[in-house]
Protein backbone atom coordinates (compact mmCIF):
# COMPACT_ATOMS: atom_id res chain seq x y z
CA UNK A 1 0.00 0.00 0.00
CA UNK A 2 2.84 1.91 0.76
CA UNK A 3 4.72 1.42 -2.14
CA UNK A 4 1.34 2.16 -4.44
CA UNK A 5 0.88 5.22 -2.87
CA UNK A 6 4.20 7.16 -2.95
CA UNK A 7 4.58 5.37 -7.04
CA UNK A 8 0.62 7.07 -7.77
CA UNK A 9 2.15 10.22 -7.02
CA UNK A 10 5.82 10.26 -8.08
CA UNK A 11 4.93 8.77 -11.31
CA UNK A 12 2.03 11.31 -11.24
CA UNK A 13 -0.70 8.96 -12.29
CA UNK A 14 -4.75 10.01 -12.74
CA UNK A 15 -5.18 11.71 -9.74
CA UNK A 16 -8.83 11.11 -9.00
CA UNK A 17 -9.50 9.56 -5.92
CA UNK A 18 -11.92 6.90 -7.55
CA UNK A 19 -8.72 5.67 -9.77
CA UNK A 20 -6.44 6.30 -7.02
CA UNK A 21 -7.85 3.57 -4.61
CA UNK A 22 -8.69 1.11 -7.48
CA UNK A 23 -4.85 1.57 -8.32
CA UNK A 24 -4.15 0.64 -4.67
CA UNK A 25 -6.52 -2.26 -4.57
CA UNK A 26 -5.09 -3.63 -8.13
CA UNK A 27 -1.75 -3.31 -6.53
CA UNK A 28 -2.64 -5.49 -3.44
CA UNK A 29 -4.57 -8.33 -5.32
CA UNK A 30 -1.71 -8.46 -8.31
CA UNK A 31 0.68 -9.00 -4.70
CA UNK A 32 -1.74 -11.51 -3.22
CA UNK A 33 -1.83 -13.26 -6.66
CA UNK A 34 1.71 -13.79 -6.80
CA UNK A 35 1.62 -14.83 -3.03
CA UNK A 36 -1.28 -17.51 -4.05
CA UNK A 37 1.07 -18.44 -7.04
CA UNK A 38 4.03 -19.08 -5.20
CA UNK A 39 2.50 -21.22 -2.50
CA UNK A 40 1.09 -23.16 -5.16
CA UNK A 41 4.74 -23.40 -6.83
CA UNK A 42 6.25 -24.39 -3.51
CA UNK A 43 3.41 -27.27 -2.67
CA UNK A 44 3.83 -28.83 -5.78
CA UNK A 45 7.79 -29.14 -6.03
CA UNK A 46 9.47 -31.60 -3.72
CA UNK A 47 12.83 -29.37 -2.69
CA UNK A 48 13.38 -25.38 -2.57
CA UNK A 49 15.98 -26.25 -5.04
CA UNK A 50 13.37 -27.35 -7.34
CA UNK A 51 11.64 -24.06 -6.85
CA UNK A 52 14.23 -21.93 -7.31
CA UNK A 53 14.40 -23.56 -11.07
CA UNK A 54 10.73 -23.77 -11.27
CA UNK A 55 9.74 -20.23 -9.76
CA UNK A 56 11.41 -18.11 -12.63
CA UNK A 57 10.46 -20.33 -15.38
CA UNK A 58 6.99 -19.82 -14.71
CA UNK A 59 7.35 -16.19 -13.76
CA UNK A 60 9.45 -15.49 -17.53
CA UNK A 61 6.52 -17.20 -18.91
CA UNK A 62 3.78 -15.60 -17.52
CA UNK A 63 5.43 -11.70 -18.20
CA UNK A 64 6.18 -12.99 -21.53
CA UNK A 65 2.47 -13.98 -22.72
CA UNK A 66 0.92 -11.38 -19.72
CA UNK A 67 0.30 -8.91 -22.85
CA UNK A 68 3.24 -6.00 -22.34
CA UNK A 69 6.10 -7.56 -24.29
CA UNK A 70 3.35 -9.35 -26.81
CA UNK A 71 -0.08 -8.07 -27.70
CA UNK A 72 -2.94 -10.70 -27.27
CA UNK A 73 -3.48 -10.46 -31.39
CA UNK A 74 0.39 -11.63 -31.69
CA UNK A 75 0.33 -14.64 -29.19
CA UNK A 76 0.78 -17.91 -31.30
CA UNK A 77 -2.63 -20.19 -30.30
CA UNK A 78 -1.18 -22.70 -28.58
CA UNK A 79 0.06 -20.31 -26.47
CA UNK A 80 -3.20 -18.15 -25.18
CA UNK A 81 -3.72 -20.14 -22.95
CA UNK A 82 -0.84 -18.91 -20.40
CA UNK A 83 -2.44 -15.20 -21.60
CA UNK A 84 -5.54 -16.40 -19.89
CA UNK A 85 -3.77 -17.30 -16.59
CA UNK A 86 -1.63 -14.64 -16.44
CA UNK A 87 -1.51 -12.73 -13.34
CA UNK A 88 0.63 -10.22 -15.23
CA UNK A 89 -2.06 -10.11 -18.03
CA UNK A 90 -5.05 -9.44 -14.96
CA UNK A 91 -2.90 -6.93 -13.63
CA UNK A 92 -1.49 -5.21 -16.76
CA UNK A 93 -5.10 -4.42 -18.26
CA UNK A 94 -6.56 -3.56 -14.66
CA UNK A 95 -3.72 -0.80 -14.41
CA UNK A 96 -4.08 0.28 -18.07
CA UNK A 97 -7.60 0.54 -18.19
CA UNK A 98 -7.85 2.68 -14.80
CA UNK A 99 -5.40 4.96 -15.80
CA UNK A 100 -6.28 5.57 -19.56
CA UNK A 101 -10.00 4.97 -20.13
CA UNK A 102 -11.89 8.51 -20.60
CA UNK A 103 -8.41 9.97 -20.79
CA UNK A 104 -7.62 13.08 -23.35
CA UNK A 105 -4.25 13.62 -23.79
CA UNK A 106 -3.10 17.14 -25.16
CA UNK A 107 -1.43 17.37 -28.49
CA UNK A 108 0.53 19.45 -30.15
CA UNK A 109 -0.64 20.66 -33.91
CA UNK A 110 0.73 18.22 -36.02
CA UNK A 111 -1.27 14.95 -35.80
CA UNK A 112 1.82 12.62 -36.30
CA UNK A 113 3.25 13.89 -32.98
CA UNK A 114 0.16 12.82 -31.09
CA UNK A 115 -0.81 9.28 -32.52
CA UNK A 116 -3.08 8.51 -29.52
CA UNK A 117 -4.93 11.52 -28.89
CA UNK A 118 -6.97 9.96 -26.07
CA UNK A 119 -6.97 7.35 -23.63
CA UNK A 120 -9.20 5.01 -25.45
CA UNK A 121 -7.12 4.94 -28.51
CA UNK A 122 -4.14 3.80 -26.67
CA UNK A 123 -6.41 0.84 -25.13
CA UNK A 124 -7.43 -0.15 -28.65
CA UNK A 125 -4.04 0.12 -30.06
CA UNK A 126 -2.76 -2.40 -27.37
CA UNK A 127 -6.04 -4.73 -27.63
CA UNK A 128 -7.38 -4.09 -24.37
CA UNK A 129 -10.87 -3.17 -25.83
CA UNK A 130 -12.55 -6.75 -25.99
CA UNK A 131 -15.18 -7.87 -24.08
CA UNK A 132 -13.60 -8.80 -21.00
CA UNK A 133 -11.48 -5.52 -20.91
CA UNK A 134 -13.09 -4.60 -17.69
CA UNK A 135 -11.22 -3.13 -14.49
CA UNK A 136 -13.67 -4.98 -12.55
CA UNK A 137 -13.36 -8.11 -14.18
CA UNK A 138 -9.90 -8.13 -14.21
CA UNK A 139 -9.80 -7.76 -10.36
CA UNK A 140 -12.57 -10.45 -10.18
CA UNK A 141 -10.31 -13.38 -12.52
CA UNK A 142 -7.58 -12.28 -9.69
CA UNK A 143 -9.33 -12.83 -6.72
CA UNK A 144 -10.00 -16.25 -8.86
CA UNK A 145 -6.61 -17.48 -9.48
CA UNK A 146 -6.04 -15.88 -5.25
CA UNK A 147 -8.71 -18.90 -4.45
CA UNK A 148 -8.24 -21.36 -7.04
CA UNK A 149 -3.85 -21.18 -6.16
CA UNK A 150 -4.64 -21.40 -2.54
CA UNK A 151 -7.26 -24.42 -2.70
CA UNK A 152 -5.09 -26.32 -4.73
CA UNK A 153 -1.81 -25.39 -2.60
CA UNK A 154 -3.96 -26.81 0.28
CA UNK A 155 -4.99 -29.79 -1.12
CA UNK A 156 -1.47 -30.93 -2.40
CA UNK A 157 -0.17 -30.28 1.38
CA UNK A 158 -2.85 -31.62 3.08
CA UNK A 159 -3.66 -35.12 1.33
CA UNK A 160 -0.41 -35.66 -1.32
CA UNK A 161 2.17 -34.46 1.00
CA UNK A 162 4.08 -35.78 3.85
CA UNK A 163 5.44 -34.13 6.62
CA UNK A 164 8.99 -34.78 7.56
CA UNK A 165 10.54 -33.60 10.74
CA UNK A 166 14.16 -33.17 10.67
CA UNK A 167 15.81 -33.25 13.98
Amino acid sequence: IVMGTIASWMVGLNPSAARFFTFILIVIMVALTGQALGNLVAAIVPSMAAAMALGPVLITLLMLFGGFYIKVSNIPPWFIWIYWISMFHFGYEAFMLNEFKGLKFTCPPTPQACPFPTGDDLIVSVGMDQRLSNVWINIGFMGCVIVVCRILAYIILRFLRKLKFVC
